[in-house]
């Protein structure tokens, strides 16, 4: 059940809840049946699921840096104009206090 758990985890990206289940099934669960020849394969098998692990997020975070740098001037624009509009918007307000407090 734990290795299903452990599989979809992995299909969906969830990479740290799959090392905690990993860490779980190994110092939990695979010792209480460690007489079994599937148990032992199963530890043996664990060192090169967390490789695969830490190889595949690390993909992922590559993959998101370089679409941080990628994008990252269109967001700068985008963010630019957005202060530019707020800089106006406080501008105008107050020029309009300024107005009508002098009017006052």
């Amino acid at each position: 059940m734990y290795f299903t758990f452990f599989s979809l985890l992995l299909h969906f990206l969830r990479y740290y809840p799959a090392l905690k289940t990993l860490e779980q099934l190994e110092h939990t669960y695979l010792p209480r049946v460690s007489k079994y020849r599937f148990s032992q394969v199963m530890c043996e098998t664990i060192p090169k699921l967390r490789c695969s692990i830490k190889e595949a997020s690390m993909s992922d975070l590559k993959d998101f840096l370089e679409s941080i740098r990628k994008h990252s001037g269109r967001i700068g624009e985008v963010a630019m104009k957005q202060v530019r509009r707020g800089l106006h918007i406080l501008l105008d307000k107050v020029i309009t206090y300024c107005v009508t407090t002098a009017a006052s």
